[in-house]
C-alpha cells in the first residue's frame, strides 16, 4: 500500500505530550519575569537539534513525527525550572518520552495488522459481489483504513490492554464494524438516488426523505455505541 506515512498525514492527528505536573510546584508561579522566559527559549533553540536526534533514535518514528514532537515542547517551556543545557535536555526527554512511545507503539501495530485491516474493510465492503457501485474502489478501501487506523491511534490503550479476545480478533472487528456501518449508510443513500431516478424526480439540497434521514441517525448512534 505504498510508504509508511506519519500520523499526521495520514489522519491529521496532532501528537499532545504529557508533562510531570510541575507547572503548579512551588518553584514557578505566574510572576516569572521576562529573563526566565528568554532563557527557558533560549535552552529549547540551543538543544532543538540534540532532542530531535534522540527522537529519532526510534527507528519506528518518522521525522515529521520527531519535529511535531519536539515542536509540541514549545508550549511547556515555563515548566522546566534547572539552569544547564545538561539538565534542560535530561527534563526534555523526560517530557517527550511518552509521546515517542505512543507513536512508537502505533507503527508496531499499524506494520503487524495492515494487511488484516485492509482484509477486513475488503470483505466488509462486498467487493465480489457489487463492485460497480465503487467509482474508486482501492481509494474508498484506504479511506476507510485511514478512518479505522485513528481510531486505533486514538483508543490504543483500550484496544490492548489485556482481556479475552486477542489483538487480532479486536482490530478485525473494529474495521469490520467501522466498514459495514460505512456501507450500510450508503446503500440508504444510493436507494434514495435510485429511487428519485426511477421516478424522474429532479435532485434538491437533501436527497433522502425524513424517515431516511432517521434511519441514518439511528446507525449513527449505534455505531458511536459499539465503538
Amino acid at each position: 500500500m505504498g510508504c509508511r506515512q506519519s500520523v499526521e498525514s495520514d489522519f491529521t492527528v496532532a501528537v499532545q505530550i504529557q508533562t510531570k505536573g510541575t507547572m503548579n510546584n512551588g518553584r514557578h508561579t505566574a510572576q516569572s519575569n521576562d529573563d526566565e522566559r528568554i532563557q527557558q527559549q533560549q535552552f529549547y533553540q540551543n538543544n532543538y537539534g540534540k532532542i530531535l536526534d534522540s527522537c529519532l533514535e526510534s527507528r519506528q518514528l518518522l521525522l515529521p513525527d520527531a519535529e511535531r514532537i519536539v515542536e509540541s515542547l514549545a508550549n511547556h517551556l515555563s515548566e522546566f525550572m534547572g539552569t544547564t543545557d545538561e539538565e534542560f535536555l535530561a527534563w526534555a526527554n523526560d517530557v517527550l518520552k511518552p509521546a515517542q512511545q505512543r507513536l512508537s507503539r502505533f507503527y508496531v501495530l499499524q506494520s503487524e495488522y495492515k494487511k488484516l485491516i485492509f482484509h477486513a474493510i475488503w470483505r466488509g465492503l462486498g467487493h465480489a459481489a457489487e463492485p460497480s457501485k465503487f467509482d474508486d474502489y482501492a481509494q474508498t478501501v484506504q479511506e476507510l483504513a485511514n478512518e479505522v487506523w485513528l481510531y486505533i491511534f486514538l483508543h490504543m490503550d483500550d484496544l490492548t490492554d489485556n482481556g479475552p479476545a486477542k489483538i487480532s480478533t479486536r482490530l478485525f472487528g473494529l474495521a469490520t464494524r467501522h466498514t459495514l456501518n460505512w456501507r450500510k449508510k450508503h446503500q440508504g443513500r444510493w436507494a434514495a438516488v435510485n429511487r428519485r431516478l426511477s421516478q424522474g424526480r429532479r435532485f434538491g439540497v437533501e436527497t433522502l426523505s425524513g424517515a431516511e434521514i432517521a434511519e441514518l441517525k439511528t446507525i449513527e448512534r449505534e455505531e458511536a455505541g459499539a465503538a
